[in-house]
């Protein structure tokens, strides 16, 4: 008696295409290289296109030659599920993953899916109640999507505690649990598979590999639906392709809301995978920030922030390093825009940030900057102002002042 293979079939996942090509071009593209199969990774505006649309999209992608075989979340706003500040994220994550199953029918999608969504990184003691509350809704869903058609709902796994499933026996409790559920009523949901990234792994905060991402792969595979085959660093902070360049320099960096750099690598203070690990508790590192922060004056903000380079916490003391050695008078223009935008609407905090970055081009310190940062790189800028106190509040105030004649550039933004 033969043991049956696992038969895989190649496709790619349109992240990279998302608003910098036409799907016409990718289309054309994928049929000259040979792939047939295409998962459709999501964007904003899909939840909210009309259906005439996903049905154009698929005759086109059947016009090359080319199945539209899935749709997977590309970000993570789906993530509502686990979110309990307010009961709208639970009911807008609950609509859009409704619209996502009726898009993948109307593609003649076999499989639609997303990551389960994360934990508030303060809020660690919702993870039990939003995990039963995610797997409530999908019991739902898979319900849903045999009503739609589909074959099968999708989950990633990924490598981060605050994104369950991350830990072997989460990744089979969910899959058990959702399976057992499908196995008692298989007349009407479809079953629940997990679509794998093979580059997530598990570090702890010392960066140890507990679950290296071979052995996470292992748990899954008894559930496996998809594969995503992407390159990683040795501590699964990020992932990134297989080209030499990025073969070379061993990992990539994305940048996001909060970062700083820390034993060699850009963390991301609240997305990185990992992150719960590398910071542990994460009210001393916010306490410490707000506290700074909040002080009435900028140069009193900004003496705090910097006395934190020697504090005990890593990213606090990266931080406070890297205000110490940075521009005061942008010190001071970021706090200044902190104060000022509290209660701006989006155009006016844009109008806002265009007046600034022209004003930033007259006074000497932003040449100096790139001076020192990207043409000559000593990382030795020699600042016009050296302390925040010697910056005049002129010079601030003027940056928030207009460069131009007439209306705003920017006033068709509202």
């Amino acid at each position: 008696m033969s043991t049956p293979g696992l038969q895989l079939t190649l496709g790619v996942k349109t992240d990279p295409v998302e608003y910098r090509f036409s799907y016409e071009w990718l289309f054309r593209l994928l049929a000259e290289e040979g792939v047939r199969h295409v998962q459709l990774g999501t964007f904003t505006e899909l939840y909210l296109l009309p259906d005439d649309f996903f049905v154009d999209l698929r005759r086109l992608a059947e016009s090359t030659g080319l199945c539209i075989t899935s749709v997977f979340s590309a970000h993570r706003e789906l993530g509502g599920f686990m979110r309990f500040d307010h009961p709208a994220w639970e009911q807008a994550a609950r609509r859009s993953y409704q619209r996502l199953i009726e898009v993948g029918a109307l593609l003649g999608a076999e499989s639609v899916g997303s990551s389960a969504g994360a934990v508030m990184r303060d809020r660690p003691s919702d993870k039990d109640a939003g995990i039963r509350r995610y797997l409530a809704h999908i019991k739902e869903l898979m319900h849903v999507a045999h009503e739609y058609g589909l074959k099968a709902l999708t989950i990633e796994p990924m490598s981060c505690v605050f994104e369950p499933p991350t830990l072997p026996d989460e990744i089979r409790s969910m899959a058990d649990e959702l399976l057992s559920y499908h196995r008692r009523h298989p007349a009407s949901t479809v079953p629940v598979g997990y679509c794998v990234d093979v580059s997530h792994g598990y570090a702890n905060r010392d960066e140890r590999v507990v679950w290296d991402n071979m052995q996470l792969f292992e748990a899954a595979l008894p559930y496996l639906d998809h594969v995503h085959l992407k390159n990683t660093d040795s501590i699964f902070n990020s992932t990134f392709g297989f080209a030499p360049e990025e073969r070379e320099r061993g990992h990539s960096l994305a940048v996001s809301l909060v970062t700083a750099d820390f034993d060699g690598y850009r963390l991301n203070l609240f997305d990185t995978p990992g992150a719960a690990e590398l910071l542990g508790d994460v009210h001393p590192v916010l306490a410490a920030a707000d506290t700074a922060l909040l002080r009435e004056w900028a140069d009193a903000a900004w003496h705090a922030l910097a006395g934190l380079r020697d504090d005990q916490q890593p990213l606090l003391a990266a931080a406070g390093a890297a205000l110490a050695g940075g521009c005061p008078l942008t010190a001071w223009l970021v706090w200044e825009q902190l104060q000022r935008s509290r209660h701006l609407s989006l155009g006016e905090t844009l109008r806002m940030e265009y007046a600034i970055s022209l004003n930033c081009c007259r006074y000497p310190d932003f040449s100096e900057g790139v001076r020192a940062r990207l043409i000559d790189k000593d990382q030795a800028p020699n600042w016009h102002w050296k302390q925040i106190e010697e910056v005049p509040e002129t010079v601030v105030a003027a940056h928030f002042q207009p460069t131009w004649e007439g209306p705003h550039p920017l006033a068709d933004l509202g």
